[in-house]
């Protein structure tokens, strides 16, 4: 896959010129630094502005480090793109097109707004100076000032206590320049753009800072960091909106990000709140407690509890649900309907529109295809639906009931009856009795069968039955899976893109009865894949950059991301068949099969040590940061405003409040054995 970018070139004699770069992939980043895919080299461009890429569901833009772009003249941060949408990266137009057969994406690159004659040009023709005018400097100076104090104070109070004026809302209709727009500090936020002309609505009273009152007019249900009736801190109840919010500083700041003020109560939390559940951290890369996800503990009542991820044991969930992610994900593959299929992890979990969430994992798109819930081997093509169990159980005993009745059923078991009938002979009621008992039975040994084994229902539910004969009934426990895993945290997959599902969601590799062994058996086996491999360069230098890690370096989990990509290559890659790649390729995977999980109760969530070799804590400078690590902050994974707690202003008498965190969708099995809608799939919350 590859994309298509055309730079365009307006010549003085009315021609066009083009030329055209191609980027392999299917993101193209927009910038003016050299390694951009797309390099605009006009300083009026950021280094790196802006980023499209196409994805399955369209073409997706956003921008990069809080520079500014704007999408058929309206600012913007991310959108959906659509053929014929111009994007404003600086003074270049950028047009999406329709790409040719063999593009995934493709634009069009225009400069419409030159830079001009340069300052010494414009120096050079200027030829009057103050000296020829007759008039001293200090003349010049007192009309400056008259004219900035006319300008920018007396014209703007004019204008403002003018009576006559009309109201602010339709001011910014009527009137195309109001005289106190320069008293304007700086460009409002993306956030407030919607009344960016309506300062009445932020600025109440003239000459007065802008109160908590014109902040809650919009944001009613708003929240306190924290309940201020268990936590009475004067920096969560007495300082204003304005102290943590500080407007027209841009488009993309308007949150005030300083981590010592969070660490100032969270660094001693247990100090200063001694019967709060919540542990004390200062800072990511040094002082951070470890992951607590939320996950259930018994599926049944529904009751759901956050577990902490330090090792060891490693904790376990108890959703309900039967899924080994080893059998699915086999380098080899696994048996589909018609041949072997190789799934990775995009077979079933894909990021939602916005890349903050997840598309939840459904029978009918994900499953189904393969599991087919098919109950007579005689009748293939019958399946049964997913869902409500007395409409599974019904539909078993309709489809016996009419093939009993109808004769014919090529089952040697079957009474003759049920099995031969000449055409045309109405049955006797001994007949029918004899050919509807044959049903019920049939019908209650398919019923076991669907709900009991391992090959239907049984594969990733837990069944339970009672009562015997015809009056047996079945009851399927839906999954419970948190809606969010981590609801105090926020995470985007989007920001991850680069990086591989299991680089995250593995088991625990850093234990070495689980995987270190089995490394270390490989990789004289990769060795001698690499024997095998001859001409082929790249993946030659993978191999062994990745096996000298392996073999020289302490353990850590930089050697475990080294361990995967060997083996993951030696795996995968369309390499010879050389007997030493043979035994090269079990060992991969052995590897990779240690990675994945055998049962669902494994929680795969990656804990701190995982996103620790990226995240580097509040430290801003390069240097101060081991291995380029990002700099992260507490606002870059946690709200300041919490949901569910006490709110800053009287909540309203009527409605329906804020969804709560920690409240969940799924439920257990009804009294009538229906099978509740399971909620499949990760969610996680949306970044602000």
């Amino acid at each position: 896959m590859s994309a298509l970018v055309r730079f365009l070139t307006r010549k003085r004699a009315g021609g066009l010129a083009q030329r055209d770069v191609q980027v392999a992939g299917d993101r193209v980043i927009f910038g003016r630094a050299t390694d951009n895919d797309a390099y605009l080299s006009d300083p009026r461009v950021a280094p790196y502005q802006a980023a499209i890429e196409a994805r399955a569901n369209g073409v997706f833009v956003e921008s990069r480090g809080g520079a500014e772009i704007t999408l058929n003249g309206g600012l913007i941060e991310q959108a959906w793109l659509k053929p014929g949408d111009v994007l404003g990266i600086g003074p270049y137009d950028v047009l999406l097109i329709e790409p040719p057969e063999d593009r995934t994406l493709a634009v069009t690159v225009e400069l419409v707004r030159p830079m001009g004659d340069d300052m010494q040009k414009l120096v050079a023709r200027s030829r009057l100076g103050l000296e020829r005018t007759g008039l001293s400097r200090r003349v010049y100076s007192w009309a400056l000032a008259l004219l900035v104090l006319a300008l920018f104070l007396i014209w703007p109070v004019a204008t403002f206590f003018n009576p006559a004026r009309a109201p602010d809302d339709d001011l910014a209709k009527n009137v195309a320049w109001r005289a106190d727009l320069p008293w304007n500090s700086g460009q409002i936020s993306f956030a407030h753009q919607p009344i960016a002309q309506q300062c009445n609505r932020c600025h109440q009273t003239p000459f007065v800072m802008v109160r908590d009152e014109a902040c809650t007019a919009c944001h009613e249900a708003i929240q306190h960091h924290a309940d201020p009736k268990k936590f009475r801190f004067a920096a969560l109840t007495d300082d204003r909106c304005e102290h943590c919010h500080k407007e027209h500083n841009g488009v993309t700041q308007i949150t005030l990000r300083d981590q010592a003020f969070c660490a100032d109560c969270h660094g001693r939390f247990r100090d200063k709140a001694p019967a709060s559940a919540l542990l004390s951290a200062s800072d990511f890369r040094n002082d951070h407690p470890e992951f607590r996800p939320t996950v259930a503990v018994d599926p049944a009542s529904g009751r759901f509890a956050r577990i902490s991820l330090a090792a060891p044991p490693r904790p376990k969930e108890n959703s309900g649900l039967i899924f080994p992610h080893d059998k699915h994900l086999r380098p080899g593959g696994v048996r589909g309907p018609d041949r072997m299929e190789a799934l990775d992890c995009g077979a079933c979990h894909a990021p939602a529109p916005g890349g903050a969430l997840m598309a939840p994992v459904t029978m009918e798109v994900h499953c189904q295809r393969c599991h087919e819930l098919a109950f007579e081997p005689l009748s293939r093509g019958r399946r049964l639906q997913h869902g409500n169990v007395e409409s599974v159980r019904r539909a078993i005993r309709e489809y016996y009931s009419d093939v009993a009745l109808r004769g014919g059923f090529a089952d040697p078991t079957a009474p003759p009856v049920v099995r031969r009938r000449p055409i045309d002979k109405p049955l006797t009621q001994t007949e029918q009795r004899e050919a509807l008992a044959w049903a019920e039975a049939r019908a209650q040994q398919a019923a076991e069968f669907v709900f009991t084994s391992k090959a239907v229902c049984g594969t990733c539910h837990q069944v339970a039955a009672s009562g015997a004969g015809a009056e047996r009934r079945y009851g399927v426990l839906a999954p419970r899976v948190a809606e969010r895993w981590l609801p105090k945290g926020l995470f985007r997959h989007s920001a991850h893109a680069t990086e591989t599902c299991q680089r995250c969601h593995a088991l625990d590799v850093t234990d070495p009865d689980k995987f270190q062994a089995r490394v270390k058996d490989a990789v004289p086996l990769f060795a001698e894949a690499m024997g095998a491999v001859g001409g082929n360069e790249p993946v030659l230098a993978a191999m062994k950059t990745a096996a000298a890690a392996l073999k020289d370096a302490p353990w850590s989990p930089e050697v475990m991301n080294a361990a995967i990509d060997v083996a993951l290559v030696v795996a995968t890659e369309e390499l010879p068949a050389a007997p030493g790649l043979v035994r090269a390729r079990r060992a991969a995977e052995d590897v990779i099969g240690a990675l994945w999980s055998n049962e669902s109760a494994d929680i795969l969530l990656p804990g701190i040590a995982t996103c620790r070799q990226c995240h580097a804590g509040d430290s801003g400078m390069e240097w101060l940061r081991p291995n380029n690590r990002a700099a992260s902050d507490c606002v870059t994974c946690h709200f300041f405003h919490t949901a569910g707690e006490g709110p800053m202003r009287p909540p309203p008498t009527a409605g329906a409040g804020p969804r709560v965190p920690g409240q969940f969708k799924g439920g257990g099995a009804a009294k009538d054995g229906s099978l509740k809608a399971i909620h499949s799939g990760m969610r996680n919350p949306p970044r602000q």
